[in-house]
């Protein structure tokens, strides 16, 4: 599990993963062939947002991509941390994978 700390009332940068495979490899071409979802999750484990827009696959470091945009800055309130949970499926299989992540805001 890894931790994402942003500043308050600040511009989000992008939310960046590179997804490797048990082998420690980066997992294969993600940008094609896979569809992303990123859950925010508020410290009573209600979901506040569900994202599917603007998360980006590639075939370089880093594969995941995830934009903000300005409605999701707004959501998430200073000093406050939360749950994420990004899944992506493979298209062809559906096949999923998934991992969980806190994200705080300073």
């Amino acid at each position: 599990m890894a931790t994402a700390t942003y500043v308050g009332n600040a511009e989000l940068p992008d939310l960046t993963y590179a997804w490797t495979t048990q082998d420690g490899d980066l997992y294969a071409d993600m940008a094609t062939g896979w569809t992303f979802e990123l859950l925010v999750i508020d410290s009573a484990g209600a979901t506040l947002i569900t994202k599917t827009a603007a998360i980006f696959g590639a075939a370089t470091d880093p594969n995941v991509t995830v934009a903000w945009s300005a409605g999701e800055r707004n959501a998430l309130i200073r000093g406050r941390s939360y749950g994420i949970e990004l899944t992506a499926t493979r298209t062809s299989d559906s096949k999923r994978r998934r991992r969980a992540d806190v994200l705080v805001i300073e």
